[in-house]
């Protein structure tokens, strides 16, 4: 063959490789976009790793609260006392692990802690918070076994003596905020699209006027039901 067969062998040799790189060029170049948002994801998830550890080894129960805790507590006791009239409600809005720190709050600490009895949550609205993942996981103090081991088996809503109306928003594009839809009970569960990149969706919510119109409509609605209240 003069030497055709080896040059045969080494031109489907190089004809595959060819292929192979063609076949993986969608792949490649994914690979490399996510490796640009390599570093900027890392920066978001260790820091929000870092804020959870620091909440859960720190926050301390009803019989000594933590400082993080207390501090958010001094705050609700603040704007209690600062109502201008005796009925006008108590707003709160959290972000991210906020989220979990007013659920402590509200099922845990101001149910048992006495300075700070009468203070109650009117309407709560929790943007990109973590409280469906945490209660899966039974990492709040008043976590229990007995809730989420059937589908129908979920927790009850906190106590309205502490907590009116939940409104829980999340963004699909936002990887670190989850629904508590099928975990908690009768909680105003919603989807928000912010439009924002995997990056910038997390902060999004609070960075769009649409966000703000619905919560106006919320909080309508809630006034129209009194803020739930007995």
């Amino acid at each position: 063959g003069m030497g055709a067969g080896s040059w045969l062998q080494s031109f489907q040799s190089r004809l595959s490789e060819t292929v192979q790189r063609v076949g993986s060029v969608p792949g490649f170049v994914l690979s490399r976009v996510l490796g640009e948002l390599r570093k900027p994801i890392n920066d978001l998830v260790t820091l929000f790793l870092g804020d959870v550890f620091a909440y859960l080894n720190t926050r301390g129960d009803a019989t000594k609260p933590g400082e993080i805790p207390l501090r958010v507590l001094s705050k609700l006791a603040e704007a209690n006392h600062k109502k201008l009239v005796s009925n006008e409600p108590l707003v709160v809005v959290s972000h991210s692990m906020g989220g979990q720190i007013v659920y402590d709050l509200a099922t845990h600490f101001l149910p048992k802690l006495r300075d700070y009895a009468g203070i109650r949550i009117d309407f709560w609205c929790a943007t990109a918070s973590q409280v469906g993942l945490f209660e899966e996981l039974k990492l709040f103090r008043e976590s229990s076994p007995i809730y989420g081991k059937r589908q129908d088996n979920v927790v009850p809503f906190p106590d309205t003596t502490y907590l009116g109306d939940w409104w829980n928003v999340w963004d699909s594009n936002d990887f670190i905020s989850y629904t508590v839809q099928p975990i908690v009970a009768n909680v105003d569960d919603e989807a928000y699209n912010s439009g924002m990149s995997v990056i910038s969706a997390h902060s999004g919510y609070l960075a769009r006027p649409s966000f703000y119109r619905q919560l106006a409509k919320k909080l309508k609605r809630a006034k129209m039901q009194n803020w739930r209240r007995l």
